[in-house]
């Protein structure tokens, strides 16, 4: 029972440094674009993000499995390696969050990385589901980087002047519920699943959207 979490814990360990060397490579055009500070505070806050990140994914790799009475998967599978990926899409977008008023480069390319991201949203479940490899991992991560998404997408917005800074409390409202959750815990009550609903995709596709 040991081999398959040995397995995974490798898998996430070689898509962590994957990331980083990504972003190394995108630090280093922005060198080229830029100079060598606005490649170092790029490369550090998408790192840091990605860092985050991948952190999700290696507190949750138990839970590489259909079910809590599922057998675990023996790999994560594509479809989670396709979440992975739009983590470190939107990481890289963080790095925009140091450069928003450097007007050598256009807000178009974090806006590239965020459509992509939002567009990988759509398409990571439905090859979980066509591979038969849907997981409880890839779920929470999906909510993870949605939740990461629509916090670092609205800051640029409104670096950007594009939306009132008002709109960041829709933004921190996925961080508000899980602390209301961690306050419950520590407070000895009980927390209560949330009934599924298609609403709250359905808002938050269109967030991603606006």
């Amino acid at each position: 029972s040991m081999l398959p979490h040995s397995s995974i814990a490798q898998e996430l360990q070689l898509s962590a440094l994957a990331g980083y060397v990504a972003l190394l490579a995108s630090s280093s055009a922005v060198w080229l674009l830029l100079d060598v500070q606005a490649a170092v505070q790029w490369g550090i806050v998408a790192s840091l993000a990605w860092t985050y990140a991948v952190s999700q994914a290696w507190l949750r790799r138990a839970q590489n499995r259909a079910s809590a009475t599922s057998p675990d998967y023996s790999t994560l599978g594509l479809g989670t390696h396709l979440t992975l990926l739009r983590g470190a899409l939107i990481a890289a977008m963080a790095g925009f969050l140091v450069l928003h008023n450097e007007p050598r480069i256009s807000a178009a390319v974090p806006a590239l990385l965020y459509s992509v991201a939002a567009i990988l949203d759509r398409v990571d479940g439905a090859v979980a589901r066509k591979r038969n490899h849907t997981s409880q991992l890839g779920s929470e991560l999906d909510t993870v980087f949605d939740a990461m998404g629509l916090l670092i997408a609205p800051m640029l917005a409104v670096l950007y002047g594009k939306v009132h800074f008002s709109y960041l409390l829709v933004s921190i409202a996925y961080y508000c519920f899980v602390a209301g959750l961690g306050w419950r815990s520590r407070h000895g009550l009980a927390n209560y699943p949330l009934h599924p609903s298609l609403l709250r995709r359905t808002l938050a596709g269109f967030q991603m959207g606006f």
